[in-house]
């Protein structure tokens, strides 16, 4: 049985950019946890942050609103069983 999660995480190229977006969403009510990054979606940096799906939009617009030029990229998240597989959105 599959189970496809609504959550996405989103991974920066440093810790100052994870942690500017997470401020940026609190801003603005989204609800969102800094996690430490899965290896699997290791970019360069030990901090990721998790959201819903549905808030990707927001992500987004704050992504582009703070000027956030480092490199990044958005992951769905998907279980399956006792594995958790990751793809890329953005």
């Amino acid at each position: 049985m599959i189970n496809i999660t609504n959550n996405i995480i989103v991974v920066f190229a440093n810790r100052i950019d994870t942690m500017r977006l997470h401020q940026c969403l609190d801003n603005v009510w989204v609800r969102n946890v800094v996690m430490p990054t899965p290896r699997q979606l290791s970019v360069s940096c030990g901090l990721s942050l998790k959201t819903k799906y549905s808030n990707l939009n927001k992500v987004l617009y704050c992504i582009k609103s703070l000027g956030l030029s480092s490199q990044y990229k958005i992951f769905g998240e998907k279980i399956t069983g006792n594995n958790t597989y990751y793809t890329n959105i953005v």
